[in-house]
């Protein structure tokens, strides 16, 4: 198999081919880039920062170089080894269309979903739309005034909920949701 090129170019590129590309490299065994992010409370600026760290993670090519990597601490390996498993597990749940999704109740009572759910790209675009209508028709951006920080997101919430309305109000919306 013949390593990827790293092709250089203007354009943004999403995470979804940001994840295929570091699939890629993994598969390949090429070091990967890998980011953590977190939304932290800044004192000084008095806001939400969303921070990050970078690092670079190799693959490893064999069982022997995992557990050297973890200083051959056998109970530390197989916690690694299970926590990909699951994720692995929780993939192949989600993507096996044999096992209908549930709803939960409030007291933890599980039932049949019976909504027309869409699909998750589907999903990323109406989020963008629904922003994009708050900002432009319902003073989105105007919360940005407003000193205390829940009634900030309150209005912000509000905005985004009267967007998502108009938007599923017009039927010609919702039937390109579907398809």
């Amino acid at each position: 198999m013949q390593p990827i090129r790293t092709i250089r170019t203007t354009r943004k590129v999403s995470k979804a081919e940001r994840d295929l590309i570091r699939l890629a490299k993994e598969l390949n065994m090429e070091p990967t880039t890998e980011r953590v992010q977190s939304k932290i409370f800044d004192l000084d600026s008095k806001d939400f920062v969303q921070v990050l760290k970078t690092g670079q993670f190799a693959p490893v090519e064999n069982a022997n170089e995992a557990l050297a990597r973890v200083n051959h601490d056998s109970v530390k390996f197989l916690e690694i080894v299970n926590a990909g498993l699951r994720d692995h597990y929780r993939t192949q749940l989600a993507a096996n269309a044999e096992i209908p999704w549930k709803v939960e109740d409030e007291e933890g009572n599980l039932s049949d979903f019976s909504g027309t759910p869409i699909s998750e790209d589907k999903g990323k675009q109406l989020n963008v739309n629904v922003l994009n209508m708050a900002k432009l028709l319902f003073k989105y951006d105007e919360a940005d005034g407003i000193a205390d920080v829940e009634e900030k997101r309150k209005a912000k919430r509000e905005s985004k909920r009267k967007a998502l309305d108009m938007l599923l109000s017009n039927p010609a919306v919702v039937e390109s949701l579907k398809a």
